[in-house]
């Protein structure tokens, strides 16, 4: 039911705020610390926007796609506040870092814009542009503190995000993350375990690593830094209640042997590493910042590494195809190294020029056809892998964790440690007596697309 409005169609006190938050697992972590910081202020959320005083968007503007994205749903709310049936709407995030004033200029209903640089003082700025005399605003996280601050978690029972460190050092040709989030910046390893104890006391089993680049945690921190990442990872496998730790986004060049290692001793972390190489052709590499002269040989060396220390092991990937000077037999050597098999998921992106990068004005450019088919070719490479993978798995016993309840009657989304949330395969899975947010014993019984159908079997020893 909307929430009444008093005089002159203000609605009454605390002052509700619905959220969108758009793009990747970082946007979410910082989602989910600024509903935090509005509720220890005293507002309130709605889960829905007809019911709220004000709407925040939580933007993307890693690339074209994903600014339009965030210009599409601001123009959405925008007719809402023109017609009076919104009392403020507020952008934060990545685009607005990005497109500073261009963005007011693009969405001139916006009651306020705050940059990464500013979301500690959402809650000041809303009881401002709302009024809200009632609302306490309390005492904004100091600068550089609020990554340190509580969270409201927002995705399915039984998971979170971990995020341990701020932008990025590497630079790749294509990339604007450095510009939009700054460089490298790791969290103190004992504020991470604290989060990771206060997320298992609320239920958290499965622990979600996330950077920018997770392999780079510590780099910044000079010598003290050495070895940070295997040290983190094995303090965070000794906190009860925490069954899964999953790896996201580790550069090719930054994972090392004492990280191989750890991973395969200990139980607790997936045999799962999301690991983007973006192409496997020596000079693309090298164009693309992603390493020298024998940066494919590298990757190879590595992914035999990693199958032959954990060979269970589920990687993902990301490849990008199109970018300038990509040449047929480059492109052919990425569909034949993607068709040998190596990846168990894998996403694939035409290359989107970036003002302000490196790349933005190299040549020879690709058009955007063959950049097309190029990409579509990489996909079917993977599918074959897919469905080999995936039928090779019927008739086995797997852990997987429950998520939610499908429109389906008995029928819950799951996921194996090989899946990572949001990105990758589901279990469509049946049985009494499921919870969401718990880990059980279930037997696949065949595969439909990219996802599992199993059955509960309940003991998990």
């Amino acid at each position: 039911m909307p929430r009444k409005r008093g005089r002159k169609g203000r609605r009454r006190a605390p002052p509700a705020v619905n959220f969108v938050s758009l793009g990747c697992a970082k946007n979410t972590v910082d989602t989910e610390r600024m509903l935090a910081s509005l509720v220890e202020a005293g507002f309130l959320i709605a889960a829905r926007p007809e019911d709220a005083d004000a709407v925040v968007v939580n933007t993307c503007g890693f690339i074209a796609p994903a600014r339009a994205e965030s210009l599409e749903v601001l123009a959405e709310f925008a007719a809402l506040r023109r017609s009076g049936a919104l009392g403020a709407l507020v952008a934060v995030g990545c685009a607005v870092t990005r497109m500073g004033e261009a963005l007011r200029a693009e969405v001139p209903e916006l009651d306020a814009a705050l940059g990464l640089d500013r979301l500690r003082e959402l809650p000041a700025v809303l009881a401002g542009v709302l009024g809200a005399e009632t609302a306490q605003t309390g005492q904004t996280a100091p600068a550089g503190e609020f990554d340190s601050g509580a969270r409201l978690p927002t995705g399915p029972p039984g998971s979170a995000y971990l995020k341990i460190s701020e932008g990025c050092d590497n630079r790749c040709a294509y990339c604007t993350i450095p510009d939009i989030r700054g460089p490298l910046r790791s969290r103190r390893a004992d504020d991470l375990v604290a989060e990771a104890h206060g997320l298992a006391g609320c239920g958290v089993v499965e622990l979600n690593i996330i950077a920018q680049d997770v392999a780079a945690y510590g780099m910044d921190l000079g010598p003290e830094g050495k070895g940070a990442l295997p040290k983190l990872l094995g303090r965070l496998c000794r906190v009860d209640g925490i069954e899964w730790i999953r790896l996201l986004y580790a550069h090719p060049g930054h994972v090392d042997g004492a990280l191989v290692a750890l991973m395969a001793a200990e139980s607790k972390i997936c045999p799962y590493l999301d690991l983007p190489i973006q192409h496997i052709d020596d000079m693309m590499l090298m164009r693309m910042g992603r390493g020298g002269d024998r940066a494919g040989e590298g990757i190879r060396r590595l992914v035999s590494e990693l199958r032959g220390q954990i060979p269970d092991i589920a990687i993902r990937t990301t490849v990008m195809v199109g970018f300038p000077g990509e040449t047929a037999e480059a492109h052919g050597k990425l569909v034949e190294f993607i068709a040998e098999g190596h990846f168990a998921h894998l996403g694939v992106f035409c290359y989107s020029p970036e003002e302000g990068t490196r790349a933005a004005e190299a040549t020879p450019r690709v058009d955007a056809e063959t950049a097309l088919r190029r990409a579509e070719e990489v996909a079917g490479a993977q599918m074959a892998v897919v469905r080999a993978r995936l039928d090779g798995l019927a008739g086995r016993e797997l852990d997987v964790i429950v998520e939610s309840r499908t429109e389906q009657g008995g029928i819950w989304r799951a996921r194996t440690a090989w899946d990572a949330p949001e990105v990758d395969s589901a279990v469509m899975l049946s049985g009494e007596g499921l919870v969401a947010g718990t880990i059980v014993r279930a037997a696949v019984t065949g595969a439909e697309g990219y996802d599992l159908r199993a059955a509960l079997v309940g003991d998990r020893g």
